[in-house]
């Protein structure tokens, strides 16, 4: 009996390492090169892309900062939570992670962080709500979510 306890235990703190390595991953997709660069332009257009709502939207500091803790909280919390399934829960956490890296993002991400916004520092805010024009990214159009006048 006490080697199934053993078994238990690894498994979960395997998960919870799991967890760990997923919020810094996470943490590190947020502040890579692409991410930043897009961030900065679209928040001299007063945007900025939400993961959580996957659309540009209005930018505020004090909702971006809010918005990344409710991310990390979200991603530890179903951690915690699958851990307490031991070996189960690292392949459900696996499954997740695996997921999200290669088949959950959507078109409007991929073709926002392929344009010149993700890719081209310094863009003038006119440029910006360009090319999301053009890119039709936003759930209104950016011109109308900010006027340019």
């Amino acid at each position: 009996m006490p080697e199934l306890a053993a078994f238990y235990f690894a498994g979960l703190v395997a998960c919870l390492a799991l967890t760990i390595l997923y919020v810094a991953l996470r943490k590190r997709r947020r502040g890579t090169g692409r991410a930043q660069i897009l961030q900065a332009n679209l928040q001299r257009a007063g945007l900025f892309w939400s993961d959580s709502q996957d659309a540009v939207v209005r930018w505020d500091p004090e909702v971006n900062k809010a918005e990344n803790e409710k991310s990390q909280k979200a991603v530890a919390l179903t951690g915690v939570m699958l851990s307490l399934l031991s070996w189960a829960g690292v392949g459900f956490l696996l499954v997740i992670m695996l997921s999200e890296r290669f088949f959950a993002r959507s078109r409007r991400e991929r073709r926002l962080f392929a344009s010149r916004v993700a890719t081209q520092e310094g863009l003038s805010r006119l440029d910006v709500l360009a090319e999301l024009d053009r890119l039709e990214v936003c759930n209104a159009s950016p011109s109308e979510v900010v006027s340019l006048g």
